[in-house]
């Protein structure tokens, strides 16, 4: 349930926590053989490691990034970096953060469901989006 500020809700977190959990226990590739569910981002030519290693410094310079989802259009519009809790696995990133998106085409889309982006300047790549009732035209992409 999100709370009266329109801000991602605990609920909301964990439902995108458990999606990356999953997403990150399979594995997965297109025809293309590219891996779309664990392919991590390849940007500019440069490959960037998979999407637990990634770290948060890669999306900050992909801000303002359009990407697809299918129908639908999205901009990378804010990366929110987390508290980090205790110790956390050497093979996982440093810092926890969620990506803010804006639906920007195709209407509202579907919540709490994982979805192939792609973008002129990234590799496509799977990740799960959770959605806010608040404000429909806003996702959220928790990377733990």
């Amino acid at each position: 349930m999100n709370n009266e500020t329109g801000r991602l809700s605990r609920r909301d977190l964990i439902v995108g926590l458990a999606g990356s959990m999953a997403l990150s226990a399979c594995g997965g590739s297109s025809s293309s053989g590219v891996s779309i569910l664990s392919s991590g981002l390849t940007t500019l030519g440069t490959q960037v490691p998979d999407d637990s290693t990634t770290e948060i410094a890669t999306w900050t310079n992909l801000k303002g990034t359009q990407f697809g989802a299918g129908a639908f259009g999205l901009k990378l519009v804010d990366i929110e970096a987390q508290p980090v809790v205790g110790d956390r696995p050497a093979q996982l990133r440093r810092q926890p953060f969620i990506a803010t998106f804006d639906v920007i085409q195709g209407g509202v889309m579907p919540p709490d469901q994982t979805y192939t982006i792609t973008s002129a300047t990234v590799n496509p790549f799977a990740i799960f989006l959770a959605g806010n009732t608040a404000d429909p035209a806003r996702m959220y992409a928790l990377f733990n």
